[in-house]
């Protein structure tokens, strides 16, 4: 029995030592035994710095509010989990030199009353998310504020994208649309063949160039009317310089037509 507690221990130690993620192993007390190489990595404490948990909360929440709010939540955690139970929370915390990390904890309950808590320093991860919401929004910004008709296809020509004024224009919503091939949104024919004209798409993706359709083009729209218009497309270049989709702005130019044959 010792030798068999002995291998556990072993693996546990091989496992804590070379995880890529922080890890602790907090008594029902609140004593850390434990904490591995990546915990020390991330926040710079070691056991001398954090004995146990009330160190640990005073220095990595020394604002009292924030503190006060963690601990608070920790302690909810604890008086709920079951053995087994994996508890998450995302949570700033200091560190030892003094910058402040987003941290996603995990916290599970063992069966005599310990604690193993591991750490992930999501930090970069969430600032990516932040920067890709922000980038979203204001392209989302500029879409609206376009008065011509705009949208977006992936590499296969499929529609990822439609702002306000395309879906106006073609009668089609952009949930409709997304995922479905440009031609079945985007219907052009000559207005004087009444054929349909080729894919603008296609001729982008393999040119790798700008083009743009004459104006003798009409666009059927989702209610079988008609409309002539006018549309330029262009390649979308994304990392390495990669083409990544097409972009496809229109504009309805019915009324300047009719004054051009009056």
């Amino acid at each position: 029995a010792e030798k068999a507690l002995s291998m556990e221990r072993q693996r546990f130690q091989t496992l804590a030592e070379n995880a890529p993620f922080g890890m602790a192993l907090i008594t029902h007390e609140g004593d850390f035994l434990y904490i591995n190489p990546k915990f020390i990595e991330i926040f710079g404490y070691n056991l001398a710095d954090i004995p146990n948990g009330k160190a640990w909360f005073r220095k990595a929440y020394p604002d009292k509010v924030y503190h006060r709010q963690v601990t608070k939540t920790w302690l909810e955690d604890t008086q709920i989990a079951q053995p087994g139970e994996k508890t998450p929370r995302i949570f700033r915390a200091t560190c030892k030199d003094g910058t402040e990390k987003i941290i996603s904890f995990r916290i599970v309950l063992l069966e005599a009353g310990e604690k193993i808590m591991t750490c992930e320093d999501i930090t970069e991860r969430i600032k990516t998310q932040e920067e890709l919401s922000a980038e979203k929004e204001r392209l989302a910004v500029t879409l609206r504020s376009i008065g011509d008709g705009v949208i977006a296809t992936d590499i296969e020509g499929k529609i990822v994208l439609m702002n306000t004024v395309a879906e106006e224009l073609t009668g089609w919503t952009q949930k409709e649309a997304l995922g479905k091939g440009l031609k079945d949104v985007f219907h052009v024919i000559d207005s004087k063949t009444r054929k349909t004209v080729f894919n603008p798409v296609d001729t982008v993706l393999n040119t790798g160039e700008a083009f743009e359709l004459p104006d003798n083009q009409i666009l059927i729209l989702k209610n079988g009317g008609e409309m002539m218009i006018s549309d330029s497309t262009a390649p979308i270049f994304g990392m390495n310089n990669m083409i990544v989709g097409v972009v496809l702005v229109f504009r309805d130019i019915t009324e300047k037509h009719k004054r051009e044959e009056d």
